[in-house]
């Protein structure tokens, strides 16, 4: 589930580029790399997901 979670964030992110760079809206694409910090908001939810995978498939 965690990986299944990673890759539709992902799929999300990369889709939303390519609109935004369709429509050559270059501000925002600029922003989408805010979207890979550690201090977003959805990046830390799915880093939980797999650090809460982990754990579970250590015990």
């Amino acid at each position: 589930e965690a990986l299944a979670e990673v890759a539709a964030w992902i799929d999300d992110r990369l889709e939303l580029f390519r609109v935004l760079v369709s429509g050559e809206n270059w501000q925002d694409v600029c922003q989408i790399k805010t979207q890979f910090s550690a201090s977003h908001e959805s990046f830390v939810r799915v880093h939980q997901l797999i650090l809460r995978q982990d754990v579970l498939m250590a015990v």
